[in-house]
């Protein structure tokens, strides 16, 4: 058993991208913890990188006689970036909106894309926070 008296959590990223060896020894550690309640798995994925016929997508439909909780997330939204943007730069959302747009436009709302170009356009000197009033 993988562990019987102390918790474990195993988070994998970027699965879509595993080779099959890999996705094998998965599928075995999940059926080697199904009954064990320290054993804990979150596992994550990108829908939109997945090729139908691939591997995983084969995994994936293989894995569904285990116990699985989804949870799907989404891209942020326009507002969202917004609201993330006004805070970020304690700015009315007013006055970040226009931003905001251009930020939800070039990233998709992809929180992951979303930082990188808050942090190369503070990087650059493009934005920054004024903390006097």
């Amino acid at each position: 058993a993988l562990s019987q008296h102390r918790r474990v959590t195993f988070f994998l990223d970027d699965l879509q991208f595993a080779d099959p060896a890999s996705l094998l020894l998965i599928a075995s550690m999940l059926s080697n913890t199904k009954e064990s309640s320290h054993v804990f798995f979150a596992c994550c994925y990108r829908d939109d990188d997945i090729l139908k016929g691939s591997p995983f997508t084969m995994w994936l439909s293989s894995i569904n006689i285990f116990p699985l909780e989804v949870m799907e997330l989404q891209n942020i939204s326009t507002e969202g970036v917004n609201e993330l943007v006004s805070e970020t730069l304690h700015l009315s959302p007013r006055i970040t909106r226009p931003l905001a747009s251009i930020l939800h436009h070039k990233t998709s709302g992809n929180p992951l894309f979303l930082r990188q170009l808050l942090d190369s356009l503070k990087d650059q000197g493009h934005i920054y926070l004024n903390a006097s009033p």
